[in-house]
């Protein structure tokens, strides 16, 4: 009585068993794949971002929109925000 199976079932049974371990590893390798060409997609438009950034700062603010700020600035020194007052109704009173 032959105890091992034939080469052709154990095939068999490789391929049965095995399939769904190697479509997981495809799927875990495809989604690695793309998260990492997303990172590097993220990356690059952080990188122009601060490039840009950089550029803008090193410019300097054009001198008539700093005053256009100190105004800004002082003027909500000079009167701060008050909390609206409630409405009154107009009925007469009783």
């Amino acid at each position: 009585m032959n105890l091992f199976a034939s080469p052709a079932q154990t095939v068999a049974v490789i391929g049965v068993i095995g399939w769904p371990f190697a479509a997981g590893l495809a799927v875990v390798v495809w989604s690695k794949t793309r998260a990492a060409a997303h990172a590097r997609k993220l990356a690059a438009l952080d990188g122009r971002l601060r490039g840009m950034f950089r550029t803008v700062e090193s410019r300097g603010a054009p001198a008539h929109l700093s005053r256009v700020i100190d105004v800004l600035e002082e003027a909500e020194t000079l009167a701060p925000v008050a909390p609206p007052t409630p409405k009154r109704s107009a009925k007469t009173r009783a």
